[in-house]
């Protein structure tokens, strides 16, 4: 239970119940989130599932400056992405960008080849080193997928990807994926430069990376390009 101010129009109604608007519920989460890796999944997850955009949640902020816990919320506004498929993956990246500051990090960008076919979405990937990382829940160690897991990533590696896979237990300190970073990093050099790979997509591929473009998709389009959202 908590106690705080109340701006005019925070609340909607949504089946007879009154409940905070999305910008107020996510900025409250944000600023109580008990660190700020938490404060970050959360908001993640909120633009995950189209409730926000980012520009929504800055301009909510800059309109409470003095308000309880603004400043977590707007720190983890700077290293939120629209496009994180689940806490995890937003988890690896922020241990990553840790032990990696400069890295030009995406999430799940799609990848192809130089003829403009889709090899794979990985979860991570540095576009200037061309290094990529996979988060792989419970539900990846199913025999099927852990089939299709491996061809995958085989392709990726074929056009010049260095991948490398984490898993729950590599998330609970930091010196595992800064050491295993570290080597990926380090075969990326030793490989030298071949890009057979690009994120540029090739004409008539619809994007839906950002909130927007996710909002603006028909209802067939949604099942169409957002079935990844059941089996992330």
């Amino acid at each position: 239970m908590t106690r705080e101010r109340m701006d005019e129009g925070a609340t909607t109604i949504l089946d007879g119940i009154p409940v905070h608007t999305p910008d107020r519920a996510v900025g409250w989460a944000a600023r109580y989130a008990a660190t700020l890796t938490e404060a970050v999944v959360l908001v993640d997850m909120a633009l995950a599932a189209d409730l926000v955009t980012l520009d929504d949640l800055v301009l909510w902020c800059a309109l409470h400056p003095s308000w309880t816990g603004i400043e977590q919320a707007r720190q983890a506004l700077l290293v939120s992405d629209e496009n994180s498929w689940s806490p995890q993956e937003t988890r690896l990246r922020l241990r990553w960008l840790d032990a990696r500051p400069s890295a030009r990090l995406v999430t799940n960008r799609p990848v192809f080849d130089r003829a403009g076919r889709h090899v794979a979405t990985p979860d991570l990937l540095d576009l200037d080193a061309g290094v990529a990382g996979e988060y792989d829940g419970d539900s990846h160690l199913d025999r099927g997928r852990r089939a299709g897991d491996l061809a995958r990533l085989a392709r990726m590696r074929s056009l010049g990807l260095e991948v490398e896979t984490f898993v729950a237990g590599d998330l609970a300190a930091r010196g595992p994926i800064v050491g295993r970073l570290g080597a990926a990093y380090a075969r990326a050099i030793r490989s030298g430069v071949r890009r057979e790979w690009t994120v540029t997509p090739p004409p008539g591929w619809t994007s839906t990376s950002t909130v927007e473009e996710r909002r603006a998709l028909t209802a067939s389009q949604q099942q169409r390009f957002l079935g990844y959202r059941r089996a992330a």
